[in-house]
């Protein structure tokens, strides 16, 4: 599960190009075996594009957050679903009274550093699509890089790049704001 995680992106997104290809890749011929009458242009598709790159930035970033996820569940004390199931409590009634509210510092760590990431994307979208279909995976990274090393506007580039700081920063701290509300007890 933590492979994603440790595999460099680059090698990644080529395995994913190979997975995707319209005549030879994976998923083409798995849909294909189960009936699906035509190929999916994965990457060339409008409609299709940007859940592609989606689904790669996901694939690659779940085993990190698996891993702070179940050290979060390591780290309940194993009295507290004592005391809940000799006060009777059910499965259901556990994890959403003590898991889930324990969890919470691990979840919210989670979130927010997941939003980093996806603000920062740039790597699967230059590697896969460059942009395109027709700008549908054009992505905030990816005009950064452009303006910079492609039309030599560093000015704006950095400009976009402290927009984007400015950005993830604001998302982060309501997120920050508003799971911290969970810890008041």
């Amino acid at each position: 599960m933590f492979l994603p995680a440790v595999v460099p992106i680059v090698a990644v997104c080529y395995v994913w190009l190979i997975m995707f290809d319209p005549a030879n890749g994976v998923l083409n011929q798995a849909l294909m075996a189960l009936g699906m009458d035509h190929p999916i242009n994965w990457l060339n598709d409008p409609r299709t594009a940007l859940f592609s790159i989606v689904l790669v930035t996901l694939w690659c970033d779940l085993g990190y957050n698996l891993v702070i996820l179940m050290s979060g569940l390591d780290n309940i004390p194993n009295m507290f679903l004592e005391a809940a199931e000799i006060d009777g409590a059910n499965s259901i009634q556990k994890f959403f009274k003590i898991t889930l509210p324990l969890m919470s510092r691990n979840m919210l760590f989670v979130v927010i550093m997941t939003c980093i990431s996806y603000f920062q994307v740039f790597a699967q979208v230059q590697i896969m699509t460059q942009g395109g279909p027709e700008n549908h995976t054009n992505v905030i990274g990816l005009n950064i890089y452009n303006y910079a090393f492609r039309y030599s506007q560093m000015g704006y580039a950095s400009a976009m790049a402290v927009v984007l700081l400015g950005i993830i920063l604001i998302v982060s701290l309501v997120q920050l704001k508003v799971g911290k509300q969970d810890w008041e007890y």
